[in-house]
């Protein structure tokens, strides 16, 4: 299997440590909102963790189709894992703070988009 390029990396320790962050700060308001905001954040974290899994193993560049169905597959995934995460936490999580779990997993995965923008012309190819 071959290593996930650095800015995979670095986009899913950067959600990690956000979800982390937002979820002290919900401690303010209570611990199950803080525990539902870190499962909705690490839930985002982890699901970009395996779509960059997905759709960077093996990666052949000079085959474009198998890249569009690698990428198709790994955002179901993505989706299905979420959706799994979600469905598990409400069954069996109690108390549970659903506008924190889901806006604390919309603030983490909406975090890899503006890093892109803010960092990913500065990124150093490796």
């Amino acid at each position: 299997m071959q290593a996930l390029p650095a800015q995979v990396w670095r986009t899913v320790i950067v959600q990690t440590g956000l979800a982390l962050l937002l979820s002290l700060l919900l401690l303010y308001y209570g611990k199950a909102e803080a525990i539902s905001g870190l499962i909705g954040g690490l839930a985002a974290a982890a699901a970009n963790c395996l779509l960059g899994l997905l759709v960077y193993q093996r990666y052949r560049a000079r085959k474009p189709g198998a890249l569009l169905g690698r990428l198709y597959l790994a955002e179901f995934a993505k989706l299905a894992m979420t959706a799994l995460v979600f469905l598990l936490a409400i069954l069996y999580l109690r108390p549970i703070s659903i506008a924190a779990m889901l806006g604390i997993y919309l603030i983490v995965h909406l975090a890899s988009g503006f890093l892109m923008i803010l960092f990913g012309r500065n990124t150093k190819k490796s």
